[in-house]
C-alpha cells in the first residue's frame, strides 16, 4: 500500500507576524484566531518554527483543535559563522526534535546572511563551512526519517549565485532537498522569469517544499494569483516528480503592498488559487 503523503496546501507564519505587528500585537497570542482563519480558508497545514518541546506541544493542541497539520517547520541560524556555527547546528537539532514530536517531516532551513538588508557577501571559507554543517544536519535528519529543504532569500543569488549553487551542488540530494521560494529566486535574479524557470529546470527534481508569493510590478501582492511570475513550468515539474510536500502560501507585506482585504478573504483567495493552479 502506498503510504506516501500527498501534497498539502499550507500557510506560513511570517505574514501573520507582520499583520499583528501592524496592529501592535503579538501573533503568538492570537494563534487560535489565526488557525480558525487558516482552516476556514481551506488550508490543511501550518508552518512556523518550534524552538522547544513546550512551544511545539502548545501549538499542536491548537492545530488539532482546528484540524491542521504541521508537515514542515522553519529553521534559521548562522551556519557560516565560525564563532557560532556549531551552536547553530545543535540548536537546529533541538528544534527538529521538537517538531518531529508533533509530526513535522520537513525542516525548511534558510542559512542567515552576514547581515539582513546589507549587500555583504560570505567568503568562500564561510560558504564551505556552512555547506559542510548543513550536509551534516541533513544526514542526521535522514536518520530520523525527516528531510532537510534548503531555502533561500535573495542574497544567495549575488556574485553569480555562488552561495546558492555551491549549497545545491555540494550537498547530497539524498539528505538535502530544496524549498523553492519562487519569489525570492525571481527577485534574487533581478526579477527574472527566465532565471526562475532555469532554477526549476536544473534543481526541480530536489524540490521538497514550496513557499509561494506573487508580485505586481515587482511589489509583493496581497494574495496569490496572476502576476509577475508565471508558474506553468513549476506546475509541470511538480507533476513530473510526483511532488508530495507542502505548497505554502507566504504572502508577506512590503512597502507598496496593498492591504484591501480582510484576513479571511485574503487567505481564501490565495487558497483557491493554489487549488486551481496545483490541483491541491
Amino acid at each position: 500500500m502506498n503510504t506516501q503523503p500527498k501534497a498539502i496546501a499550507a500557510c506560513q507564519m511570517y505574514p501573520w507576524t507582520q499583520r499583528y505587528q501592524k496592529r501592535g500585537g503579538n501573533w503568538r497570542e492570537h494563534l487560535d484566531e489565526i488557525f480558525s482563519i487558516v482552516a476556514g480558508a481551506g488550508y490543511g497545514a501550518w508552518e512556523q518554527g518550534y524552538p522547544d518541546d513546550t512551544e511545539a506541544r502548545a501549538v499542536k493542541t491548537l492545530l488539532d483543535k482546528h484540524g491542521l497539520a504541521a508537515r514542515s517547520q522553519y529553521v534559521g541560524g548562522r551556519w557560516h559563522d565560525a564563532d557560532c556555527a556549531r551552536s547553530t547546528l545543535d540548536t537546529a537539532r533541538r528544534a527538529a526534535e521538537a517538531g518531529r514530536s508533533i509530526g513535522v517531516e520537513i525542516i525548511v532551513c534558510n542559512p542567515e546572511p552576514i547581515a539582513w538588508g546589507q549587500p555583504l557577501d560570505k567568503s568562500d571559507d564561510e560558504i564551505k563551512r556552512q555547506c559542510e554543517l548543513f550536509g551534516q544536519f541533513g544526514e542526521w535528519l535522514s536518520t530520523l526519517g525527516m528531510k532537510l529543504a534548503y531555502h533561500t532569500h535573495d542574497p544567495e543569488m549575488r556574485q553569480g549565485a555562488r552561495e546558492f549553487h555551491h549549497m545545491m551542488l555540494r550537498t547530497d540530494p539524498a539528505h538535502v532537498g530544496f524549498c523553492l521560494d519562487t519569489h525570492w529566486v525571481y527577485r534574487g535574479f533581478g526579477n527574472s522569469q527566465l532565471a526562475l524557470d532555469d532554477v526549476i529546470h536544473v534543481y526541480g527534481n530536489r524540490i521538497a517544499a514550496l513557499h509561494l508569493r506573487q508580485s505586481h510590478g515587482g511589489v509583493w501582492a496581497e494574495t496569490l494569483g496572476e502576476g509577475d511570475i508565471d508558474h506553468s513550468r513549476l506546475t509541470a515539474k511538480l507533476k513530473e516528480i510526483h511532488f508530495a510536500g507542502p505548497l505554502t502560501a507566504e504572502c508577506a507585506i512590503e512597502a507598496g503592498t496593498p492591504m484591501t482585504l480582510e484576513f479571511p478573504e485574503a487567505e481564501r483567495t490565495s487558497r483557491e488559487w493554489i487549488r486551481k493552479t496545483f490541483n491541491c
